[in-house]
C-alpha cells in the first residue's frame, strides 16, 4: 500500500502521529495526577517523542 498510494500513507501517518502524541499527554496528565510517576513519565516521553516526529511527516506532505 505504501508504495501504491504514498500520499495517503503520509496522511495516515500525520494522523496517527498527532492522535497518539495527545493521546499520551492526556494519559500522562491523568497518571500525573493520580500520582503514578512511572507512567506519568514514560506517557510524557512518548508525547515528547511524537512531538519531535510530527513535523517530519508534516513536511513530507508538503
Amino acid at each position: 500500500m505504501a508504495k501504491k498510494y504514498p500520499r495517503k500513507t503520509i496522511v495516515n501517518m500525520t494522523i496517527l502521529c498527532a492522535a497518539t502524541g495527545i493521546v499520551s499527554l492526556s494519559s500522562g496528565i491523568f497518571f500525573f495526577f493520580y500520582e503514578k510517576w512511572i507512567f506519568a513519565v514514560i506517557l510524557l516521553l512518548i508525547t515528547l517523542r511524537q512531538a519531535i516526529v510530527f513535523p517530519k511527516w508534516i513536511k513530507l506532505l508538503n
